[in-house]
């Protein structure tokens, strides 16, 4: 019996090990992440979206150019409620997108809604465009240092008087493009 209670002490303690190094760990970095097959797809693009089991969100096959528009819901809690120091921290936008040529192109945008006034500010946004063609790869884009309406610094979500998402265009304008989304993700970056 003595020796039963040791063990779970000695498992219990591993636990508390554990947890501690983890919340230390996301003191300095904290991190927001969905895929692509989780986005709640606009209605005028239901009939153009494909999703995988690989979480991918892509433009159905046999649709020769379109736009599949996602949104996902940003909910500021767990480490998106703390806030950064601007002198030493920044949050990230980025995404594990597919673009495979001039035809293709992944657009991710941070948004917020003002509840009261119902002004749309843009946080930031990541543009296949702005980076080279993947292939059939899938690979990733960061932008970093995320700005307020005014252009200051964004160091927190607060929600008090904000609701956040995130608005994703896959874009294809011929039928050999193939745009796909694979996941979004909001980061924050200790730069120290």
């Amino acid at each position: 019996m003595l020796k039963r209670s040791v063990q779970n002490v000695g498992i219990g303690f591993c636990f508390a090990a554990v947890f501690a190094a983890g919340a230390a760990a996301s003191d300095a970095t904290q991190y927001w992440s969905v895929t692509g097959s989780t986005g709640i797809v606009d209605e005028g693009s239901a009939s153009l979206v494909s999703f995988s089991d690989t979480g991918s969100a892509t433009i159905r096959n046999g649709v020769s150019s379109g736009t599949v528009q996602l949104r996902f819901p940003v909910l500021p809690v767990g480490e998106l409620a703390r806030n950064v120091d601007y002198k030493t921290a920044h949050w990230c936008l980025g995404m594990l997108y597919r673009d495979d040529g001039a035809h293709a192109r992944v657009v991710v945008t941070l948004k917020s809604v003002n509840v009261t006034t119902g002004v749309t500010t843009v946080h930031g946004s990541v543009d296949s465009d702005a980076s080279s063609t993947t292939g059939a790869a899938y690979t990733n884009l960061t932008l970093c240092r995320l700005t307020n309406g005014d252009g200051t610094t964004m160091t927190s979500f607060f929600s008090g008087e904000s609701a956040y998402y995130v608005d994703a265009k896959l874009i294809r304008t011929a039928a050999d493009g193939n745009p796909g989304l694979r996941a979004v993700q909001i980061i924050s970056n200790d730069t120290q």
